[in-house]
């Protein structure tokens, strides 16, 4: 009997959905005709730019393709067949070449060390580091970029704005420059932790086929700090970090970050403080994975400070590192 049934409902069913899938493929429009140029907005995954804000010569129902940034992955109406010229025979679609352009929009930074890449004009871009730290980035005119270095107000406060300035100056090789400046404190006074800090930093940046970016960064600050009730009490400090940065892109959206630096402390009115970070961070090494989908990226990765501290303390725990995370949105 339950026999029976199933074949009395697979003769209903299958003719009515073989129909169906008739009379939806006869709903499916045809791609417009567009000129060179312009492409069928219905195959348009992701705008550039804001279409409504410029000028379009195309027709109605194309785009131009300047506009575009990325297209879907299956068309949403149906594509005329190409025509073959005489004497040709018809040949295999080529691979798919990952454009460059997919994960540029990160490349501003390594891991910590800055790079000598720009943001595309008129972009933004915000990422977080241990969520506590934060980023914020735009790119206002061709090869500048204005940003600011925050913290979640929990405690404490952080203002750091920066400038900077960058571009390519020869095939693969770009150069940058970019000063910042600002101040820390916390809302409750402890130990009068109060402090300013100014600086700047120099880059210089090259990409070899698209798949490998090397990176190297020198930044300096200086700054001070109210350490009691006295009044200001000037605590002259000046670092010095020079880094080298390497990132490799294995595929379309992945890339693996690694990022080493060696501080150099110059503190002459507390020797204890300056011998102490000397022989906590005498190498800091960073090293990790960034993922990149849509307009979301993020790392995943660790930091190993690379000293004799560490690898008496706490190597046998970390092995491996302190783990760290970010995440970030372009837009």
């Amino acid at each position: 009997m339950r026999i029976i049934i199933c074949l009395f409902l697979a003769i209903v069913i299958f003719p009515t959905m073989l129909s169906a899938e008739e009379t939806d493929g006869k709903t499916v429009p045809a791609c417009p005709a567009c000129p060179a140029g312009c492409v069928p907005e219905d195959i348009v995954q992701v705008y550039a730019f804001d279409p409504e804000k410029y000028e379009d010569s195309c027709p109605a129902g194309c785009a131009d393709i300047r506009l575009v940034r990325s297209f879907s992955v299956e068309p949403l109406c149906y594509m005329a067949p190409l025509k073959l010229k005489p004497g040709f025979a018809e040949e295999t679609e080529g691979d798919v070449i990952p454009a460059s352009r997919r994960y540029n929009h990160t490349l501003n930074r390594i891991v910590i060390s800055r790079t000598a890449i720009p943001l595309e004009d008129h972009k933004f871009s915000a990422a977080g580091y241990m969520i506590g730290l934060w980023e914020l980035n735009g790119s206002p005119y061709k090869n500048l970029q204005i940003g600011l270095l925050s913290v979640i107000p929990a405690g404490f406060f952080a203002f750091v704005p920066t400038v900077h300035y960058s571009g390519k100056v020869a095939d693969d090789t770009y150069m940058g420059a970019g000063v910042f400046g600002g101040y820390f404190s916390n809302f409750f006074s402890w130990d009068g932790l109060e402090a300013w800090v100014i600086g700047g930093s120099v880059e210089s940046t090259w990409v070899i086929d698209d798949k490998h970016v090397f990176n190297l960064m020198l930044m300096t600050m200086g700054g001070g700090n109210e350490r009691d009730d006295r009044g200001l009490v000037r605590w002259p400090f000046a670092i010095m970090l020079p880094a080298l940065a390497y990132q490799y892109r294995f595929s379309q959206n992945w890339v693996f970050n690694l990022d080493m630096s060696v501080p150099l402390i110059i503190d002459d009115h507390l020797d204890e403080t300056n011998k102490d970070i000397k022989d906590k961070f005498t190498y800091n090494i960073l090293y990790g994975v960034r993922g990149h989908g849509g307009i979301l990226f993020g790392d995943i990765g660790f930091y190993l400070p690379a000293s004799k501290w560490f690898k008496n303390n706490l190597w046998k725990y970390f092995p491996l590192g302190f783990p760290y995370f970010s995440i970030g949105v372009e837009i």
